[in-house]
C-alpha cells in the first residue's frame, strides 16, 4: 500500500479531527437491494447511522467520519435488505482502520470495516469494484442509502436512490458554488435539482457503470443550490484501499 494505514482495535473508540459540516436521500425513488446489492447499512447500538459498501466477503467501505468517535464493538451491518430495520444479514464489526490523512475538511474520508464472519454472497448481497478513474463532469452517478428525505425530516424506512451529475472539482471549488478552498484533490462533487444525499447516507455508495466512484461525505444542507453533494474520490483513494 502507498499509504500508511492507522489499525483501530474494536476494543477502542476512533477520535480523529472534526469535519466542516455534518455527514448529509432528498428527492429519490425508492430502490430495491437486487439493484444496489453492494449497500449495507451500518448501526452503533442497533441504531443506524451510516451507509456502506461491500468490498468483500468480510471488508466494508465507508466514510471515515462515520467511525471517528464510535466504539467499533458497537458496530453492526446489515446486507441483503431494502429496509433498514430487518430483513437480510447482520454481522458484527471486529475491527476497523480509517485513512490516517484524514482530519481538517474531511481529507481523505475513507474507512474500511472488518466483520467477524463472511457475508453470504449472492443475490441481494454482492460486492462493487472499485473505479480507477475519476468520473468526468457530466457523468450520471447514482448514490443510495436510508438517509434523511428532506434536510429537516425523517430517515427512511426504504432503501432510496437518485442520480446527480459529476461537476469539475474546479467548479465546485469556484464562486459559483460556496464551498471555495474546502474542495480538496481528493474530492468529487454531484449535483442534481432538488436531489441530493442527506444525513445518514454518509458512508455509502456512489456509482456509475456498477463500479463505486465515490463514498458519500460531506456538505452543507442537503440539495441547497449553492451547496453540491461532496464525496470521497475511490479513484484518488484506491491504492489505499
Amino acid at each position: 500500500m502507498s499509504l500508511l494505514l492507522l489499525f483501530l482495535s474494536a476494543q477502542y473508540g476512533i477520535e480523529c479531527a472534526k469535519f466542516i459540516k455534518q455527514n448529509r436521500i432528498v428527492g429519490g425513488a425508492a430502490a430495491n437491494i437486487e439493484d444496489f446489492p453492494w449497500q449495507v447499512a451500518i448501526y452503533t447500538s442497533n441504531k443506524y447511522y451510516c451507509g456502506g459498501s461491500i468490498y468483500s466477503a468480510t471488508v466494508i467501505i465507508t466514510a471515515a467520519h462515520c467511525i471517528e468517535t464510535m466504539y467499533l464493538d458497537t458496530l453492526t451491518v446489515r446486507a441483503g435488505s431494502s429496509y433498514v430495520d430487518y430483513g437480510g444479514v447482520t454481522r458484527r464489526v471486529a475491527n476497523g482502520i480509517y485513512h490516517r490523512g484524514f482530519g481538517e475538511h474531511n481529507k481523505y474520508d475513507i474507512a474500511l470495516l472488518r466483520l467477524e464472519s463472511r457475508l453470504p454472497l449472492g443475490k441481494g448481497i454482492q460486492t462493487i469494484r472499485l473505479t480507477k478513474y475519476t468520473p468526468a463532469a457530466g457523468t450520471r452517478v447514482t448514490v443510495s442509502g436510508w438517509g434523511l428525505t428532506h434536510n429537516k425530516g425523517s430517515a427512511a424506512k426504504r432503501l432510496l436512490s437518485v442520480t446527480m451529475s459529476i461537476i469539475d472539482r474546479s467548479v465546485c471549488a469556484s464562486s459559483r458554488y460556496g464551498y471555495g478552498s474546502n474542495i480538496q484533490d481528493t474530492m468529487m462533487c454531484a449535483v442534481e435539482p432538488n436531489k441530493d444525499a442527506c444525513r445518514g447516507d454518509s458512508g455509502g455508495p456512489l456509482v456509475a457503470n456498477n463500479e463505486l466512484v465515490g463514498v458519500v461525505s460531506w456538505g452543507f444542507d442537503c440539495a441547497h443550490p449553492r451547496y453540491p453533494g461532496v464525496f470521497a474520490d475511490v479513484a484518488k483513494l484506491r491504492d489505499w484501499i
